[in-house]
């Protein structure tokens, strides 16, 4: 897609998600926030025949995706109120966080760990783990690793998140972003 590539962010993240997915051997994508939803804005499938897929400018509620919940969790109380009014958090499979006060507890975790998980809570059979990516003004940008539940064991799931939050790190470097930056949307 040419626009897509003449983004800098999908420019800088494409050789770190090639890594990414060298390390995981599953989907990784870069994603913003759009509204109510997250935008995939770069990706690299799996090179395994069993993978999940993602393609460019598809959209997942915040709610139910690991990259959306990093977005959640980097709004204040008044934004996140705003998002659960406006948006609600419909269940899209029987594992979706549907109660706004268990959404919560899960950010503050998320806030506190710097990832985030989504087990089967877009789609049946499909996991993800983000860790959130921020640019030198602040905004927040997560990349994801996405995985069919059946081939990953919980053990392998850390594995595969410190590989993310790895690559997080270095697209932020990449970015601009030093630990000096202010967090858009976010009380420190």
């Amino acid at each position: 897609m040419l626009v897509a590539n003449q983004n800098p962010l999908h420019r800088l993240a494409l050789p770190l998600l090639g890594s990414l997915i060298e390390k995981t051997r599953h989907t990784a994508h870069v994603s913003t926030r759009d509204h109510h939803s997250m935008l995939v804005m770069a990706r690299v499938l799996s090179p395994d025949a069993l993978r999940v897929t993602l393609q460019l400018g598809d959209r997942r509620p915040l709610h139910a995706a690991a990259a959306g919940k990093i977005f959640l969790a980097h709004l204040s109380e008044d934004q996140f109120e705003s998002f659960v009014a406006e948006a609600g958090t419909p269940a899209l499979t029987d594992e979706t966080i549907t109660k706004p006060k268990d959404l919560k507890a899960q950010l503050a975790s998320i806030r506190r760990f710097g990832i985030a998980w989504n087990i089967g809570e877009s789609a049946v059979g499909v996991g993800a783990v983000a860790a959130p990516v921020m640019s030198s003004d602040g905004a927040v940008v997560a990349v994801s690793s996405v995985f069919p539940l059946t081939l990953v064991r919980t053990p392998d799931r850390y594995f595969i998140a410190e590989h993310v939050r790895k690559t997080a790190r270095e697209l932020s470097v990449a970015l601009g972003w030093n630990d000096k930056s202010e967090v858009k949307g976010h009380k420190k």
